[in-house]
C-alpha cells in the first residue's frame, strides 16, 4: 500500500512518523543531554518540493525551532532531516552556533567553524538515525519475534502479551 494519498500524507504515516520523531528525540536528549526541548515543526510546501534544490529542514537557534519539509519525502529521510537539525539545537544549548551566521547563505563555505558544525550535525545526526533504526529492527523487533516464536510452539499454551516500545524502553506486558 502506497504511504500516501493523493500526494497528501495519510493519517496513520503522519501518526507514525510524528511518533518517530518524538522517539528520537527523547534519545538524543538522553544521549547529548538536551536542556530544552525545541519547538518542531512539519512543513507542507509543494513550490519547494518542487524544486531541485529546495529546502528540506533548518533550526533557527534564535527561536530554538526545528521545521522540516514533508511534501513528496521519503519518511526515512524526513526522519534523517529532523535528527540533523536536532544536533544544531545540541550545539546552540553548547553556545557552538554564531546565530548571525545564517544571514550568509553559503555559510558552510565561508565559515571554517560553521563548516565543522555542519560536518557534526551530518555524522551525529545520521548516527542516531542509524542506531535508532538498528536497534527498532535487531533489538526491539527482535525480541517480538523470539516472544512468538516461543508462543507458537507446541505445548506452549501461555499467552505472554504484548510488546510495546515507549520513551526508548522496551515493555512485556504480562
Amino acid at each position: 500500500s502506497s504511504w500516501r494519498t493523493s500526494n497528501r500524507w495519510t493519517w496513520s504515516i503522519m501518526e507514525t512518523l510524528k511518533e518517530a520523531i518524538q522517539k528520537l528525540y527523547a534519545e538524543g536528549a538522553e544521549k547529548y543531554d538536551i536542556k530544552s526541548k525545541p519547538s518542531i515543526f512539519l512543513r507542507e510546501d509543494e513550490p519547494n518540493s518542487q524544486m531541485m534544490f529546495g529546502r528540506t529542514a533548518y533550526y533557527s537557534p534564535n527561536e530554538e525551532k526545528i521545521v522540516v519539509y514533508i511534501t513528496d519525502r521519503h519518511p526515512k529521510d524526513i526522519l534523517r532531516s529532523f535528527c540533523h537539525e536536532l544536533i544544531h539545537h545540541v550545539q546552540n544549548e553548547r553556545g557552538d552556533l554564531y546565530r548571525e551566521a545564517g544571514d550568509d547563505p553559503q555559510y558552510a563555505q565561508n565559515d571554517s567553524h560553521m563548516r565543522k558544525m555542519e560536518a557534526e550535525a551530518y555524522l551525529k545526526g545520521n548516527f542516531l538515525l542509524r542506531d535508532f533504526e538498528d536497534n527498532f529492527k535487531y533489538q526491539w523487533h527482535g525480541l517480538r519475534t523470539v516472544i512468538a516464536t516461543a508462543i507458537e510452539k507446541p505445548g506452549c499454551s501461555l499467552l505472554l502479551g504484548f510488546l510495546f516500545l515507549e520513551e526508548s524502553y522496551l515493555y512485556l506486558l504480562v
